[in-house]
């Protein structure tokens, strides 16, 4: 939504609406939400919370099962799901897939790492 917004009778600007920012969930988050009561599933880099869903699943159950708490994409464009199944998966979206971060070292051991291969080096070469 855009507000216009006056000061005075010679300028305006347009504000827009401040918006929430995504959700975000890494897959160790999603992989923790694997039961029935609590099951997810990652479907195309969106996290969605299909908890308590599998037993009223047209095509079974037995699919969320195996998957839950998983990457179904696969699954989910393998099979023919009618269009109106798509357009219900925006009200099961928690949010966003983001992949696991890299642990860094702390700078003290990379610098320990640095400083042993300088230690290793001939100066002469």
């Amino acid at each position: 939504m855009i507000t216009k917004v006056s000061s005075g009778t010679t300028s305006s600007r347009l504000l827009s609406k401040t918006t929430k920012p995504t959700p975000t969930f890494t897959r160790a988050e999603v992989a923790q939400h694997s039961s029935d009561r609590d099951l997810w599933l990652i479907i195309s880099n969106k996290v969605y919370d299909f908890s308590g869903y599998a037993k009223c699943h047209p095509g079974g159950a037995q699919i969320f099962y195996s998957l839950a708490g998983k990457d179904a994409t696969q699954a989910w464009h393998d099979s023919e799901h009618p269009f109106w199944a798509t357009g219900q998966l925006s009200a099961k979206c928690l949010g966003d897939l983001v992949e696991d971060s890299i642990v860094d070292l702390p700078l003290t051991e990379v610098e320990s790492v640095n400083q042993n291969r300088n230690d290793d080096c001939d100066d002469d070469v």
